[in-house]
């Protein structure tokens, strides 16, 4: 939302730019903080400078939500099918449909179960199921994280860094007391955290 002197209001929709971290990060320097356009670059993290990092996991279990839970029951079933598939050319013509319905559903389920890491220098993101995955974020780079809920029964962190971009993961597997220790720790290590979605309720 931007507000003009001449009392004219105008509100900007991230959804129909290609690039609005620029434009806030433009907004930020120019007009709030008065100094010259500087592009903020982000530090190019590798997995070897995190090697000596020790990291407090928050994992949640993909076994106790939902999600996981119909994941792997219908990866159980297929595998069963498919034991059976010698048997009959109708049980194998019926693999040959439900594998690739099984495969979408067990990546698409895995990409939203993350679970996050907490160091001194350095937040990584990983996956469950996904193990060859990671996203890793220098702690000095990160503006602000806002727990929202993407969509019904989708939690998420959304990490916004300093050059204003929004990077955001669906922790699916993440129980709700989970969540408020990793704000917790996040907190101690400096990071602002906005929380509008997890209910203080379910603190220990």
């Amino acid at each position: 939302m931007l507000c003009f002197k001449s009392a004219k209001t105008i509100y900007l929709f991230d959804e129909v730019y290609t690039n609005p971290w620029e434009l806030r990060s433009f907004i930020q320097q120019v007009v709030i903080d008065k100094v010259p356009y500087v592009p903020y670059t982000i530090h190019n993290v590798r997995l070897s400078d995190i090697s000596s990092e020790s990291f407090v996991l928050f994992r949640g279990n993909q076994f106790s939500c939902w999600r996981g839970i119909l994941m792997w029951l219908s990866c159980i079933g297929f595998i069963v099918l498919l034991s059976l598939c010698y048997q009959s050319e109708v049980l194998q013509g019926i693999c040959i449909i439900l594998f690739p319905i099984v495969a979408i559903v067990f990546f698409s389920s895995s990409s939203k179960m993350n679970f996050f890491g907490v160091g001194k220098k350095y937040l990584i993101v990983k996956k469950h199921n996904l193990r060859w995955w990671d996203k890793v974020f220098l702690i000095e780079d990160i503006k602000e994280i806002i727990f929202e809920e993407r969509s019904t029964f989708n939690d998420a962190v959304t990490i916004i860094t300093k050059d204003f971009k929004a990077w955001p993961f669906v922790a699916a597997s993440l129980p709700f007391k989970d969540w408020l220790k990793l704000k917790d720790e996040l907190e101690r290590t400096g990071i602002k955290v906005q929380n509008t979605c997890i209910n203080e309720y379910y603190r220990e």
